[in-house]
C-alpha cells in the first residue's frame, strides 16, 4: 500500500512540476488597496491549492486518529470479557 501512495505522490508531483513549467509567466496579485505582489502564476495556484488541502488532510489524519483510539480500546474491552467468561464443562455423554 505504501508502494501505491508513493507512486500516487511522484505523479501529483510530475503533474505540478510540468504544470510549472508550462505557465511560468509573470503575473500581477493586487492583494489590498496598496499592496501589490509581482509574481510567477504557479506560485498563486499551489498556494491556493495547498490552503484547501490542508484543512481537510488535518481533519482527516485528526479522525483517523479518533478512530483507532476508539478500535483499540473495543479490542481491548473485548478481550476482558473474553478472558473473564469461564467455559462451563460438560461432562462426556455416554450411551
Amino acid at each position: 500500500m505504501r508502494f501505491l501512495t508513493s507512486i500516487m505522490w511522484i505523479i501529483v508531483l510530475l503533474i505540478i512540476v510540468t504544470f510549472s513549467i508550462n505557465n511560468w509567466v509573470p503575473i500581477t496579485v493586487y492583494l489590498w488597496k496598496n499592496l501589490v505582489m509581482d509574481t510567477f502564476l504557479p506560485v498563486p495556484l499551489i498556494v491556493a491549492f495547498l490552503a484547501g488541502m490542508i484543512p481537510y488532510f488535518i481533519l482527516h489524519r485528526a479522525t483517523r486518529w479518533s478512530m483507532s483510539r476508539k478500535l483499540t480500546q473495543a479490542e481491548r474491552a473485548l478481550a476482558q470479557t473474553q478472558a473473564s467468561v469461564v467455559i462451563p464443562e460438560t461432562a462426556p455423554v455416554t450411551s
